[in-house]
């Protein structure tokens, strides 16, 4: 399919190059580098891209391309354990029971939106 002759092998890597492989035998100029790996539009699942479009796109360069987010979440809640119970008679009892639990300030933030955790804890906080 790509014009390439394969190796003893047998196979040979499909590389997603945009145009014609024929001919080529040197893939690491910049020029044919920039074009490698890039799956064609068509090949992408749209609801996979909706999907990924919720997440952030990374916002520090260098090597790792990484995304970095202070939230400055400035919350400091927690609540309390609580068990009732009460004997009707011997046969009819009942319990009512709560927990307690302590969400402390400055909890960390992976990324905002919907599908980060600030999504969760304004669900959580209310």
């Amino acid at each position: 399919m790509t014009g390439l002759v394969a190796p003893q092998s047998g196979s040979i890597r499909d590389p997603f190059y945009r145009g014609s492989l024929v001919g080529l035998t040197n893939f690491t100029s910049p020029a044919v580098a920039s074009q490698l790996n890039r799956l064609p539009a068509g090949r992408l699942d749209a609801n996979g891209v909706k999907l990924l479009n919720l997440y952030p796109l990374p916002n520090l360069g260098g090597f790792s391309n990484d995304y970095a987010y202070d939230s400055g979440f400035g919350d400091d809640t927690s609540g309390v354990d609580l068990r009732v119970d009460h004997n009707f008679s011997d046969r009819d009892q009942m319990f009512v029971f709560a927990s307690w639990w302590h969400r402390p300030s400055g909890l960390p933030i992976s990324y905002p939106g919907v599908a980060g955790d600030a999504g969760k804890l304004a669900r959580n906080s209310g």
